[in-house]
Parts: structure tokens; C-alpha cells; sequence
């Protein structure tokens, strides 16, 4: 039996580029995007996407391919159901 994951992924990145990121991602990804939650931009125009991917991928599988996607932005990937 599989057991399927919730995972988070949490991505700070121009405002301009949330919507290509979350393009990417659901054909990329082989999960599916339960919730995305999209803040305001800051005052320096970037913007924080908190994404939640249900999937019966491994985490580390996830994290290499959003290594490969977001080419060297800064995320943070959280584990919320095992």
C-alpha cells in the first residue's frame, strides 16, 4: 500500500514569476497541488509562495527537481504528513 505525503514547499521569489512557478511545478511535479497560497509582494517586489503537493514521491526526489526548477532561489520543503 502507498501512502500518500503532504509536503510544503515554501518559495520567496519575484512577484513577477509565481504564476510560471506554479505552471512549472504542476507539470513537473507528479502530485497534486492541494492548496497555494500567494502573499503580496514586499517592498523590494518579491513575493512568498506556500505551496502544499500531496504526492506518494520522496521528499528528497521533490527537493532535487525544485533544485533543478527554481535554479538557485531559495526554498524551504517541509514534511507535513508521512
Amino acid at each position: 500500500m502507498i501512502w500518500m505525503k503532504i509536503v510544503e514547499i515554501d518559495v520567496r521569489l519575484p512577484c513577477n514569476k509565481r504564476g510560471a512557478l506554479l505552471k512549472m511545478l504542476s507539470s513537473k511535479l507528479r502530485g497534486k497541488i492541494k492548496e497555494a497560497h500567494l502573499y503580496p509582494p514586499d517592498s523590494r517586489g518579491f513575493s512568498e509562495v506556500l505551496i502544499e503537493v500531496e504526492t506518494d514521491e520522496d521528499p528528497s526526489s521533490i527537493m532535487s527537481e525544485l533544485r533543478r526548477i527554481l535554479h538557485g532561489v531559495p526554498f524551504k520543503i517541509k514534511v507535513m504528513q508521512a
